[in-house]
């Protein structure tokens, strides 16, 4: 039996006593009835529908699990070592074999007698579980539990929670009575007993818990637990000779691959609701009784009524007690009657005779237990009188003593009274005369600190004037130095823009001759958005500084042609026959290829603008014309 059975049996019981009193049935009929359009009562319950694939997948899956589990795979790792003769345990083929190879390990040998080495190598040969294939079906179930723990609890919650509210709004008028009662309620209860069998999805719960009680069941196998030591596998799992071709294995990476690509939450979920909007007639007369216990409740409390209902209550139930005595004697008078006249049984007169006997016997009981009880009243109420009196004494001796120290202490406060206004007309004399006299000094004491404050003014101000000339010397040299920074950093940046443009040269230079000398494999790709960014950038800074070079160049040049172009004037002015070449002649001799012809063979498609921004060097009318 539940606490729901015992609430039911108590509502059997109260309503059937409730029932056997007209004016309770009125009043119960009444609030049914008063506005039952506002009466609601609504349970939503969840109904989870469970995909079957991954459950038949799973129990399919876990077949193959447990057939690969009591294979037990191992293999057997062994440790050698050598150790001192007096250690050894027991001697293998191995020993022969490394003792032959290693003798010197042999210090003393005598003709005749068994070689005895002073060391030896031993080896220990020892089962290890921890194999790729073991390893592989311990990181499945861990897999395979989280996997269903997530889905079973969350599918169980939805299953089995109540979701349940009741609202009411209930204006009863009587005759004279009337009543206004709201209650809005909202409740929620996990794990509901009644849900549980009222499930659509029991059976295939059940399956699922199977399911996650058998994986729980392979994880606490010894061979599990011994595989757990090892550190866990983590994807991607390699698909050894063992997993793909035996048939356990098989099917069990079948399974891990079933696992690790679902991603379904393996359930849909449906909202069932129930609204009761009105009430039903017996549901209604059912909850009537509630606004009725709740206004007896708030009667009984408002009003301090408990003890008196209580007593009422009691005499009620000794009522009934003597009305059963009553009806008991009465048939025992009418058996005893029907015995005498027809010989009727006996023992049923016994019976209702040993009934009658505990009923007396019970009212005995009550009745000693209640004279205990009222003499125990007495002597308290005796006790009490007594303190009472001796109370009552002491008030009395209390006023008398209060009355006397009342009469002091007014005699008293009299004449503090007439002290205290002596007092203050003599203060107050010596006061006014003392206001005079401060009066006349603080007029002299004023014209004094008026001097004072002119004179801290004035020196305040002079204060303030060297201060503020201070500071705007101060202001002035950080502006210099302002001024100075910002041009240390202009030039900074000018310094930081040719660095990189000769950065950027270099690796264009570098870049070329790679490339020239085949240095570039084919595996580097300059055809990503950045890579070929930064080319166009090297190529922008080997312009510009193709220019600037040009530029000097074709000072030199012209320098040189001039030169030139002198000594070959000298050299021919003593030959009249042969004329001196022109001036344009001479610096087309020493005129370096023009940019396109440089930049023709390392451009690519992409810089022919900045390509044909370079000036070519003076043609030879230019020359002759400067």
């Amino acid at each position: 039996m539940n606490y729901l059975d015992i609430y039911y049996r108590a509502l059997v019981d109260y309503r059937r006593s409730t029932g056997d009193f007209r004016e309770c049935v009125n009043q119960r009929d009444a609030v049914a009835k008063a506005n039952a359009q506002g009466d609601s009562i609504t349970v939503i319950k969840k109904v989870c529908t469970v995909d079957k694939d991954w459950v038949e997948a799973i129990e399919e899956g876990l077949v193959h699990v447990e057939k690969a589990i009591r294979e037990e795979r191992q293999f057997i790792r062994s440790n050698g070592e050598v150790i001192d003769i007096e250690k050894v345990k027991n001697v293998s083929k191995d020993s022969a074999e490394h003792l032959a190879r290693h003798s010197n390990l042999i210090t003393r040998y005598e003709e005749g007698q068994d070689v005895v080495p002073d060391r030896l190598y031993t080896v220990e040969r020892l089962s290890d579980f921890a194999v790729y294939e073991n390893r592989f079906l311990y990181m499945l179930l861990c897999y395979l539990r989280d996997f269903i723990t997530l889905r079973y609890n969350k599918i169980l919650e939805l299953e089995h929670t109540y979701n349940g509210s009741l609202e009411m709004n209930k204006t009863v008028v009587m005759t004279k009575r009337s009543i206004s009662f709201e209650i809005k309620m909202q409740e929620e209860r996990k794990d509901d007993i009644y849900l549980k069998k009222q499930s659509e999805s029991r059976d295939i719960i059940v399956r699922i818990g199977n399911q996650l009680k058998l994986v729980l069941a392979f994880l606490a196998t010894p061979l599990m637990q011994e595989v757990s030591k090892a550190s866990m596998l983590k994807p991607p799992i390699t698909k050894t000779n063992v997993l793909r071709m035996n048939h356990n294995f098989r099917g069990a990476l079948a399974l891990y691959e079933f696992i690790s690509a679902y991603d379904k939450p393996g359930y849909t979920v449906e909202e069932r609701v129930n609204e009761q909007s009105p009430f039903r007639l017996d549901v209604a007369d059912e909850v009537a009784e509630l606004v009725m216990l709740a206004s007896f409740l708030t009667y009984e409390h408002g009003l301090s009524l408990k003890d008196e209902l209580q007593r009422e209550y009691e005499l009620e139930e000794a009522r009934r007690l003597e009305e059963e005595k009553d009806k008991l004697l009465d048939q025992l008078r009418a058996m005893r009657h029907r015995i005498r006249e027809s010989g009727g049984n006996a023992e049923e007169y016994m019976l209702m005779l040993e009934k009658t006997n505990r009923l007396l016997q019970g009212d005995r009981d009550a009745l000693a237990l209640s004279k205990m009880e009222i003499a125990e009243l007495n002597n308290n109420v005796d006790a009490l009188m007594r303190e009472r009196e001796q109370l009552n004494e002491e008030i009395t001796r209390l006023k008398q003593e209060m009355e006397k120290q009342s009469l002091d202490h007014l005699a008293e406060l009299e004449t503090i009274n007439n002290e205290n206004e002596a007092e203050k007309r003599r203060i107050i004399s010596e006061w006014n005369g003392r206001v005079d006299e401060l009066n006349g000094i603080m007029t002299v004491k004023e014209q004094e600190r008026e001097a004072e404050r002119e004179k801290t003014r004035v020196e305040n101000s002079q204060i303030v004037d060297s201060i503020r000339a201070m500071w705007q010397a101060e202001v002035e040299g950080l502006k210099g130095q302002l001024t100075q920074r910002d041009s240390e950093i202009v030039s900074l940046k000018e310094q930081a823009e040719e660095l990189i443009e000769r950065h950027r040269i270099s690796e264009a230079r570098l870049t070329a001759l790679r490339s020239q000398h085949g240095l570039i494999g084919e595996t580097e790709d300059f055809t990503s958005e950045a890579i070929f960014t930064e080319m166009e950038h090297q190529l922008d800074a080997f312009v510009k500084f193709f220019k600037k070079q040009w530029g000097i160049t074709k000072k030199a040049i012209k320098k040189r042609a001039k030169e030139e172009y002198k000594e070959s004037l000298k050299a021919q002015s003593g030959k009249n026959n042969t004329p001196p070449p022109t001036y344009g002649e001479a610096v087309k001799e020493i005129t370096p290829p023009t940019s396109e012809e440089a930049v023709k063979d390392t451009a690519p498609p992409a810089s022919e603008e900045a390509v044909k921004d370079i000036t070519p060097p003076p043609t030879d009318e230019e020359n002759t014309q400067e």
